[in-house]
C-alpha cells in the first residue's frame, strides 16, 4: 500500500512541475521525508496526504483510492495492473489514452 501511494505522489508531483526540494518546502517536509513517501518507505498521516494533495491539486481520493476500491470481482488482478500502468502516466499520456480508449469503444460498439 505505501507503495502505491507513494508512486500516486510521486506521478502527480511530476505533473506539477515540482522537484522534490520544491514539494518539500511548500510542505514545510524535509525532501528527505519526501523521498521516503514517494519510494514507499513511509505512510504519513491523513492530514499530511491532504495538505500534499492540496499542493499538488490533487484529490486525497485519488492518492488514497486503494483504501475505497472494492474488490472480489474476477478481473480485479487485471484491473489493478491497467490502473497500475495508467498511474505511471504523465498527463499527456493519460489524455492520449483516453482518446485512443474512447475511439476503441466507439469502434467495437458499431460491430
Amino acid at each position: 500500500m505505501e507503495e502505491k501511494i507513494g508512486l500516486r505522489v510521486k506521478q502527480a508531483r511530476l505533473d506539477a512541475g515540482l522537484t522534490q526540494e520544491e514539494l518539500a518546502e511548500k510542505a514545510n517536509l524535509s525532501s528527505s521525508f519526501i523521498s521516503r513517501l514517494e519510494n514507499g518507505k513511509i505512510l504519513p498521516s491523513v492530514m499530511k496526504l491532504h495538505m500534499l494533495a492540496d499542493i499538488l491539486d490533487v484529490g486525497l481520493e485519488d492518492l488514497l483510492r486503494d483504501f475505497f476500491r472494492q474488490s472480489g470481482g474476477p478481473s480485479d488482478a487485471l484491473t489493478e495492473q491497467i490502473l497500475y500502468q495508467v498511474d505511471m502516466m504523465t498527463v499527456p499520456e493519460k489524455q492520449y489514452l483516453l482518446a485512443y480508449v474512447e475511439l476503441f469503444r466507439n469502434f467495437i460498439g458499431k460491430r
